[in-house]
């Protein structure tokens, strides 16, 4: 039988209990660690382009999954120029 990640878990807690306010930050909070690594890859003078490039596209995916998320509904103009953002982020 194959043990879970402790650290799998905790984040798989984390996410489940998560209010959606909370999950929005994580999202955020997960963007920007990928573009700083992607910063970090475009720096580094071996190896950066791929390290680089897979955090610009898993930064691109958390983005792209932000603005599935909104609202328009009940978020109306902040909705819409969120929307408008994440476009311009995922350029």
């Amino acid at each position: 039988m194959k043990t879970q990640n402790p650290t799998n878990s905790y984040k798989e807690i984390q996410i489940k209990t998560a209010t959606p306010a909370k999950l929005v930050l994580m999202l955020y909070d997960g963007a920007i660690k990928f573009i700083n690594l992607a910063i970090e890859g475009m720096n580094a003078k071996h190896n950066g382009y791929e390290k680089t490039s897979n955090s610009i596209m898993k930064a691109q995916d958390i983005i792209t999954e932000l603005m599935v998320s909104l609202d328009f509904d009940k978020g109306g103009a902040i909705a819409k120029n969120l929307f408008s953002l994440y476009i311009y982020l995922n350029r």
